[in-house]
């Protein structure tokens, strides 16, 4: 490995060694439309998110999910960045949180695992541009 190097007004700093704060990151980025193929399979993991967060959380107060239907607070495509137990990581999945459209004291949300597998090259690219563009 190249030996990166520079010297700085602190003394000589090098960059082969650099340590994240953590081992991974995440980024969100907003789905502005949900495809077609996966609206059904949203609205199961909907109701299973719902009926969990019921039988954990609100039967045991005396609450319940209204009638009213749902308000969708985020829906994002989730990319998971970074090492985990030695391997490199790049995951990906759908964000989804939601809240009772009559009681916003009442939420919930899940994330279901997506194959962006060949978007990654892709993706990988604009997530190094958002980084410099937003941070530096």
């Amino acid at each position: 490995m190249k030996r990166n190097v520079i010297a700085t007004s602190i003394g000589t700093i090098n960059l082969n060694e650099i340590t994240l704060a953590d081992d991974t990151f995440c980024i969100f980025i907003p789905i502005v439309e949900v495809s077609d193929g996966l609206k059904a399979t949203i609205a199961e993991n909907i109701q299973k998110a719902k009926d969990e967060w019921q039988k954990e959380f609100l039967d045991e107060r005396g609450k319940k999910w209204s009638d009213k239907g749902i308000k969708v607070i985020t829906q994002d495509l989730r990319i998971t960045v970074g090492e985990m137990k030695g391997k490199k990581v790049f995951d990906c999945d759908l964000s989804y949180t939601f809240e009772d459209a009559e009681n916003e004291v009442i939420w919930s949300g899940f994330n279901l695992e997506v194959d962006l597998s060949e978007y990654i090259t892709e993706l990988k690219k604009l997530i190094l541009q958002a980084l410099i563009q937003k941070l530096l």
